[in-house]
């Protein structure tokens, strides 16, 4: 038997609905959701459960591992194609030369094969991306920076794009 994970309830019943509307992203099949975790392929039942979070992923750790995996390369694609999420969301499934012509889901069926391929995302993004907290980032600030006349033409500009203001 696997050994379990730290991961207490809440954050495997979270993680479960993430790694389910990452699924839907990738408009993957039931078969396919399946092998990426690592259960039986007629587990459509559990699926459900996990994506409504009437069921926390299990505790083991290649369980979780796997969906930690499957959300990371979620989270790479999208920060590599930010003007495109289409094809962040089109590429697990679209048939690859990379990949001998098949899709990349396709070699991302064992927690080795998942690892890889994230792997091999991070090192072609430029390496992990650190994950900050909104306090780690204030921290970073001086409050009492003079603005420069740069930055005061900018706030002073008119939106140009779609910026949130």
């Amino acid at each position: 038997m696997g050994k379990n994970t730290d991961l207490d309830k809440s954050a495997r019943i979270e993680l479960g609905q993430l790694v389910s509307k990452v699924f839907d992203a990738w408009e993957l099949t039931v078969e396919q959701r399946c092998k990426l975790l690592g259960i039986a392929t007629d587990s459509r039942e559990i699926l459900a459960e996990y994506g409504s979070g009437k069921r926390p992923l299990p505790s083991k750790t290649d369980m979780v591992t796997r969906a930690l995996h499957i959300v990371t390369i979620y989270e790479i694609l999208h920060c590599s194609c930010l003007k495109r999420p289409d094809l962040a969301d089109s590429w697990p499934t679209r048939p690859s030369r990379e990949f001998n012509g098949e899709p990349p889901v396709n070699s991302m069926w064992s927690l080795e094969g998942l690892a890889k391929i994230r792997n091999k995302l991070e090192i072609e993004s430029g390496g992990p991306r650190p994950h900050y907290s909104l306090d780690e980032l204030l921290d970073q600030c001086d409050a009492s920076a003079e603005i420069s006349a740069e930055d005061l033409a900018w706030l002073d500009s008119k939106p140009v794009g779609r910026e949130l203001l």
